[in-house]
């Protein structure tokens, strides 16, 4: 076998295929569940199939035999049965998509224990499929459907630690956004950047402050930051982010003014993204400042077309400047890694501009940029100890920059997620916090240890 194909089970969707062929029922409405991403609800060529436990001859002609009493037909076969008169709708279980893995994935991913074997029997199946038909709730995310199962088939309870309690809201929030679609329409942001300006270069961009953040099931390291863009041209757009100290640093040899003594300065290595992006080989540094005395002493070069703002240099003039007492080592910033938008073909449209105009960035005045450098600049190195005050400061500085707390509002409707008290924004922090303990810190643990007092 090269392939092997396989559904969810527990995952019903709030989504109906009408069938107003059924004439003799009036019409029906097959629920549909979500059985994987391959050919799914969203795709252009969707597979469908309709799981059953018909014994009939009919039945059997057009169905295949997944195990004892548990076959599948195409939609097509199953709406022929009922109109025939040899099956019901309910006796149907339909499934939009499969899961798919190549020959041996599968089980290479249960030796490392991201799947639980089971032997089950298809009684015990059946059952449970019968009681989601009658007690469907997609709000649950097929949670309990889960529960049920594993507390059968091992023997045991499921886990209710921290970590799962997150990654369950994760889930429930996913199931908002792709398996409601049809009823909950997707959070709409407010188009709020007209700036005509042709380059976009040293302008700060802060990330959105809807309370439905638009990073929370991807690019969670966006959420809440804080992007200068560094270069626009027709194919890109280039921005780094300010706000994510690593737990490395940058030493930087620095002679002592008048002497021969030359010592090793070390900066902060902050995150600016995940491609390399100003040279070859191993990770450069993109050097930074936001400091009035050396704008006046001509350190570095402006990357916005005003000549105030952010400005970027070279390590020699990092350098010079902390040799002659221009400013502190602290007054800096070491950024390794950027982001990228790309353009379409002229760059009429796409890029960081796109995305602003769709309310996922907004523009910082430029009144506030020193303030909102000085403040990123106290965050210190990152560890274990300090996570949740790095990220105190990152937030004072995104709030400087214009964002708000809409979760302390009364006057707002605040999305919760899905069938529990936990609003969408709090999951958002929750899983920055989380990228942050497992992609700068590589300290995953810290998640199931802190992440307790977030989600209850």
């Amino acid at each position: 076998h090269f392939f092997t194909k396989g559904i969810i089970l527990n995952r019903p969707s709030n989504c109906m295929i009408q069938d107003d062929e059924i004439l003799s029922n009036d019409g029906c409405e097959w629920r549909v569940w979500f059985g994987g991403e391959v050919q799914g609800m969203t795709s252009d060529d969707e597979d469908i199939i309709c799981v059953h436990s018909l014994s009939s001859d009919a039945a059997d002609r057009v169905s295949q035999l997944v195990m004892k009493d548990i076959k599948y037909a195409t939609l097509e076969d199953a709406k022929k049965l009922v109109q025939t008169g040899d099956a019901q709708p309910n006796d149907f279980w339909v499934f939009s998509g499969y899961a798919g893995w190549s020959k041996g994935q599968l089980l290479q991913e249960i030796t490392q224990d991201s799947w639980t074997m089971v032997t089950t029997d298809s009684n015990t199946l059946l059952k449970e499929l019968a009681k989601q038909a009658l007690q469907v709730d997609p709000e649950d995310a097929g949670l309990d459907t889960w529960k049920n199962l594993m507390n059968m088939v091992a023997s045991g309870s499921a886990e209710s630690s921290p970590a799962v309690i997150f990654d369950d809201l994760m889930l429930k929030e996913w199931v908002r956004q792709r398996l409601f679609s049809s009823f909950i329409p997707l959070p709409t942001f407010t188009p709020v950047f007209t700036d005509e300006r042709k380059n976009l270069c040293g302008l700060l961009v802060r990330a959105s402050s809807e309370c439905h953040s638009p990073f929370l099931l991807k690019d969670q390291s966006m959420h809440k930051g804080l992007f200068l863009v560094t270069m626009d041209t027709e194919e890109y757009t280039v921005a780094v982010s300010l706000n994510h100290p690593t737990s490395r640093v940058v030493d930087l040899p620095i002679t002592v003014k008048d002497t021969d003594f030359t010592m090793d300065v070390p900066f902060i290595q902050r995150y600016g993204g995940q491609y390399t992006i100003y040279g070859e080989g191993e990770m450069p540094v993109l050097w930074l400042h936001c400091n009035e005395n050396l704008r006046k002493a001509n350190i570095g070069t402006p990357l916005c077309s005003s000549g105030e703002g952010i400005w970027e240099c070279t390590a020699s003039q990092v350098a010079y400047a902390i040799q002659n007492y221009l400013a502190p080592p602290t007054g800096f910033m070491a950024i390794s890694g950027g982001c990228v938008w790309e353009k379409t073909k002229g760059g009429k449209s796409g890029g960081i501009l796109e995305e602003m105009q769709d309310g996922k960035y907004k523009p910082v005045p430029e009144t506030l940029t020193n303030e909102v450098f000085s403040t990123l600049i106290q965050q210190d190195l990152m560890s274990t100890t300090n996570i949740d005050k790095n990220i105190g400061i990152s937030t004072q500085a995104w709030d400087i920059a214009g964002g708000q707390n809409i979760d302390k509002s009364d006057k707002i409707t605040v999305p919760m997620v899905l069938g529990s008290s936990v609003t969408v924004s709090t999951l958002s922090n929750v899983a920055l916090r989380k990228w942050i303990a497992t992609h700068i810190l590589n300290a995953p643990g810290l998640q199931d240890e802190l992440s307790e007092g977030y989600c209850t």
